[in-house]
């Protein structure tokens, strides 16, 4: 039966992306850093992060599957003399953790609510005592599994990337079966430019739970940033490296249609590659440009279909869309595919 503590951490422990590790003496910077909503972090993580999940990931939007987190106790429901099921008594591990992961919610709630009027070395002390509680629960606990995911996940949260990092190798020691684990390893990895490292863990992640469109997302991300790397140690060929970034988007989108983030990554990968199938980019930038009200981002789509044409050949369609174009904002853009569009006309003279 699962227990209450793997129903109530079930969501706490769905799919994220972020956040950094301790020493433990956090100080002003990692205190400023969840007074902004958000940890420092790679450069190639930010669009990822604030586009693709907001402020953090308690409410990862869009909304992601679940981890499919270990139940403590897989053993049959009890059952009393007649037969009835008898209902789950929590063991004292269990609340102590519930009640850590209370304390800093409303904390976290707390802060978030306005920032401005804190005192913030009144919060410093209150993320200590937080961070002392973890220490004490995994002391008393050593193999309580759940507990180093959690803890980690708070280390993230505050800054404190070096830390969780280590309490999620815990995790990972403790059950080599847990993709959560597997996927935060990989994005501190990814985080410190440990590239080649980090390869493995995501790709773990996607064996562990196929059905994550998120883990595939992010795979796809590395591949694109770590792109000239990869290739240029050895580690992956152009071919192999482009097939597999524009495979784990589009296998993303797929799984998760009413993600708009994952399409247009899609979409926008197909002018990273080095052979890439220009009708399939047309495709998939007209599929976007579907439902799209609002005027500014319908622009920016077009842009990109026109961008496509003239990869395409077909100026006269690029220019037709280009004068749909008429956002101040977007004038420089579509001056740069104009000038594209007339460069490519002289030499097909």
């Amino acid at each position: 039966m699962k227990s209450a503590l793997s129903s109530f951490v079930h969501g706490l422990l769905s799919p994220v992306s972020r956040h950094k590790g301790a020493g433990r003496l956090m100080g002003v910077f990692a205190l400023a850093v969840v007074l902004a909503g958000h940890s420092a972090r790679a450069d190639f993580f930010d669009s990822i992060y604030d586009g693709l999940f907001g402020d953090d990931e308690e409410e990862t939007a869009p909304a992601q599957p679940e981890s499919s987190a270990p139940a403590v106790d897989t053993a049959p429901p009890a059952t009393d003399s007649d037969g009835e099921h008898e209902p789950y008594r929590q063991t004292l591990s269990e609340s102590r953790l519930i009640g850590i992961i209370e304390e800093q919610d409303a904390l976290f709630k707390e802060i978030e609510t306005d920032p401005a009027r804190r005192d913030q070395l009144e919060y410093e002390r209150r993320l200590q005592g937080i961070a002392t509680q973890y220490d004490s629960f995994l002391l008393d606990n050593p193999d309580y599994v759940y507990g180093y995911l959690l803890y980690g996940k708070f280390l993230r949260r505050i800054g404190e990337n070096k830390s969780a990092n280590n309490a999620f190798m815990k995790a990972n020691m403790l059950d080599p079966n847990l993709a959560v684990a597997k996927q935060q390893i990989g994005n501190f990895l990814a985080e410190e430019g440990e590239y080649a490292l980090a390869l493995p863990y995501y790709i773990a992640a996607i064996d562990l739970e196929p059905e994550v469109p998120l883990y595939r997302y992010e795979l796809g991300e590395l591949l694109s940033h770590y792109r000239q790397y990869y290739i240029d140690n050895g580690v992956l060929t152009a071919e192999t490296l482009d097939r597999n970034m524009l495979d784990a988007f589009h296998e993303a989108s797929s799984m998760e249609p009413s993600n708009r983030d994952y399409h247009i990554r899609y979409a926008e990968a197909f002018f990273q590659v080095a052979n890439p199938d220009w009708q399939d980019a047309l495709n998939q930038w007209t599929i976007l440009a579907k439902g799209v009200t609002d005027p500014l981002k319908l622009d920016l789509i077009r842009l990109q279909q026109a961008r496509v044409l003239i990869e395409m050949g077909r100026l006269d369609e690029a220019r037709k869309i280009l004068a749909s174009v008429d956002r101040s904002a977007l004038q420089d853009a579509r001056e740069e595919l104009e000038a594209r569009i007339a460069s490519a006309s002289a030499r097909a003279q």
